[in-house]
């Protein structure tokens, strides 16, 4: 069995406690994580709720349930971490990346409607280092390029707020 408690070396003594209870066959802490969909079930008026480890691996469902697959392209900013591109490689899909606006580290949105194509199908819009990007003009940029579109050619936007 691996452990896979994250990809920064912040290991803190709770990680160490949680780590040691997965190893532990006799604990069963799978309840723990039910327990925490329940009350952001409750927090939130949502049932879908779904926790999961790691960032790329919700990029990754969140991709395939849009019906992201292979040779679509999916527009992410240049400056990013492996996690963002991961998923869109797993689906045999193309991450085409764009460049940076230099003052907020998030991505050109001049750069972003002059990239997108025919074969573009999602954006993931980061905000980088708690700069927040511009969702609002994005959206407008898709909903344009959207209007000309079949409803299985549309694109899709995902937020990441992990960066």
């Amino acid at each position: 069995m691996g452990i896979f408690i994250g990809s920064t070396p912040n290991i803190q003594n709770d990680d160490l406690i949680l780590a040691k209870g997965l190893l532990d066959k006799s604990k069963d802490i799978s309840n723990e994580r039910i327990i925490l969909e329940r009350i952001l079930q409750k927090l939130l008026s949502n049932k879908n709720i779904l926790i999961l480890n790691r960032g790329r691996d919700v990029l990754y469902i969140a991709l395939k349930a849009l019906g992201i697959k292979k040779n679509d392209s999916v527009l992410i900013q240049a400056f990013t971490c492996i996690a963002v591109p991961t998923p869109i490689i797993w689906l045999g899909s193309k991450p085409k990346y764009i460049d940076i606006d230099p003052k907020s580290f998030n991505m050109d949105l001049e750069c972003l409607k002059r990239s997108i194509s025919d074969k573009t199908r999602a954006i993931i819009a980061q905000h980088t280092f708690g700069n927040v990007q511009d969702v609002k003009r994005i959206k407008e940029i898709v909903d344009k390029e959207n209007s000309k579109r079949e409803l299985k050619d549309k694109i899709y936007i995902i937020e990441d707020c992990a960066h």
